[in-house]
């Protein structure tokens, strides 16, 4: 339950963009050559994000164990990287980043169907692809929010993230049936040559990019280590923000128990196919956007507090079906795909209530650093995730593990419900204000 949000201060648009702030998107064509190339490789990466993992699978025989350290790898970057590259990217300008990002990966995705055709591919050199692929990721991901607001005018950045928000909803819709077509298609390995692919597009829109960038500025504090410990306390000391980081924390840690383990449980024990599971996976998507959708309004009518409790009992209860249901396989992939459906529901509100929550009750000066410490627990905790599905499953089976996780879930959603604040938020008028939070980092030595 990934639900972070990085909140860049937008830098002086040039003037070219200034003169056009208010004749809509589609006259800035340095974002819309960006959103377009950037759509094509939101798509390339649900095919990657599906092939990889099978490719360890189908292609290579991982186990339970191999499969949970290839994974941990992929996300290990952005435990330890994400704040390091924040305060590197700040120091230049954005889009030879962005190249260089969207290159890398290109090239390192590429290099899987290459070494499967070869015949050199395996578990050690799939794992290392991993890692590298994601360092790349995560630079891509610090760089990119903070170049759109070079791209157009202050009064079109809503509009812009936007649409950059609607490509990747709908990409996480229809990618998983893609990839899982692909997969059945040409292999898993062959698959990943779509994403590959799809990073060269990324890099000609951005090559084609001819807007100017303002000159990057250097920090006014080097006291990165201080900075940092402030934004922990800040978290740590305020009870909903701790909440916040803690329970998406745990579920991110049993989500990567539940999803790793199913992958293995659904194509080795339950025969489903990949392009079955594929769909399984697109239809659950759906529910991201209904949930996002919905939690506009939800926001609106005030009905915070209860409204997260809902949220976290869509979250944690449909997992129990992973397990349970035994039966043909139309019967196992419409309860999957149902049961995931309702997760992503309550994801999609979770990530919107939660950030707006986040938001609310904290200065604008400390959304950076508060974000990056509430993204560093609740990632770790996910990437600890994926190392007990290896351990787990190796040692009492793929089911056994899937029930572990599903207590588990019924256990954090009881802690949730009982242990904290926030399903007693009755509304953000009540959340704390921004001085009392400007108070408490003066406190910690801002």
């Amino acid at each position: 339950m990934v639900y972070t949000m990085s909140v860049v201060s937008p830098p002086t648009p040039s003037a070219t963009v200034r003169s056009r702030s208010r004749q809509g998107l589609w006259s800035y064509r340095g974002f819309t050559l960006f959103w377009s190339g950037e759509t094509v490789s939101m798509f390339g990466t649900q095919v990657t994000t599906l092939a990889l993992p099978l490719t360890a699978v189908l292609t290579l025989h991982a186990t339970a164990a191999q499969l949970g350290w290839i994974r941990f790898l992929g996300v290990m970057p952005f435990i330890v990287c994400t704040l390091v590259f924040g305060a590197w990217v700040d120091r230049r300008r954005r889009k030879p980043v962005l190249v260089l990002a969207n290159a890398a990966r290109a090239a390192l995705v590429g290099l899987v169907p290459l070494f499967a055709l070869m015949h050199l591919l395996n578990l050690v050199n799939l794992g290392i692809i991993a890692f590298a692929a994601g360092v790349f990721s995560v630079l891509f991901e610090v760089t990119w929010l903070a170049y759109v607001p070079t791209l157009v005018a202050p009064g079109d950045l809503v509009a812009a993230n936007g649409r950059m928000s609607t490509s990747s909803a709908a990409s996480e819709v229809a990618g998983p049936g893609l990839a899982g077509l692909l997969v059945q298609w040409f292999s898993a390995p062959l698959a990943m040559l779509a994403d590959a692919l799809s990073y060269v597009v990324a890099v000609a829109t951005l090559l084609l990019i001819r807007t100017p960038e303002p000159a990057p500025k250097v920090a006014e504090s080097p006291h990165l280590l201080r900075e940092i410990g402030v934004g922990l306390r800040i978290v740590w000391d305020d009870t909903r923000l701790r909440a916040i980081a803690i329970m998406s924390g745990l579920w991110n840690c049993l989500d990567m128990i539940a999803e790793t383990t199913f992958l293995l449980y659904a194509i080795r024990e339950r025969g489903l196919a990949p392009g079955t599971l594929g769909a399984v996976f697109a239809i659950g998507a759906v529910g991201g956007l209904i949930g996002a959708a919905a939690s506009t309004a939800m926001v609106q009518r005030g009905r915070f507090g209860p409204i997260l409790g809902i949220a976290f009992c869509f979250g944690c209860l449909p997992w129990v079906v992973m397990p349970l249901v035994i039966g043909s396989q139309w019967l196992e992939a419409g309860a999957y795909a149902i049961a995931f459906f309702l997760v992503h529901i309550g994801l999609g509100l979770w990530a919107v209530l939660t950030t707006t929550l986040r938001q609310t009750i904290t200065p604008l000066h400390l959304l950076g650093r508060t974000g990056a410490s509430v993204r560093l627990i609740s990632y770790g905790l996910g990437a600890l995730g994926v190392l007990l599905a290896g351990f787990f499953g190796s040692v009492i089976g793929l089911r056994a593990t899937l029930w572990l996780a599903a207590v588990g879930f019924l256990v954090i959603l009881v802690v949730l419900l009982l242990a904290t604040p926030l399903p007693r938020v009755r509304s953000l008028s009540g959340a704390m204000s921004p001085e009392e939070l400007d108070a408490a980092a003066q406190h910690v030595g801002e």
